[in-house]
């Protein structure tokens, strides 16, 4: 199975210490590529009470991004925080972090 593989062991245990938790209160990782003119919608990484996720897997508190390659400024794949007016750039190997609730 991929969750015994060294490098989500890692990003796991990564992930656990910079939210100050226990390694089994971390999500399983998602891995998602994108193509020319595909994009990830605004969004929310919490869960409405009428949600079932809530009652099944509890609220996310947090979220973890980590950019796995790097693009140039002008080519798309940034993540933007539009309240916040915050717009970052993928760089291979940094990650960002933000609380959910």
């Amino acid at each position: 199975a991929h969750d015994a593989h060294s490098s989500v062991i890692f990003v796991r245990r990564w992930a656990a210490s910079a939210l100050g938790v226990a390694d089994n209160f971390i999500e399983p990782l998602q891995i998602v590529r994108y193509f020319s003119g595909q994009e990830y919608r605004r969004h929310y990484d919490w869960f409405e009470a009428s949600e079932p996720e809530l009652w099944c897997s509890g609220q996310r508190a947090a979220t973890i991004l980590v950019y796995l390659s790097s693009l140039p400024e002008a080519s798309g794949g940034a993540t933007a925080f539009e309240e916040l007016a915050v717009t970052v750039h993928p760089r291979q190997g940094s990650a960002l972090l933000w609380p959910n609730v």
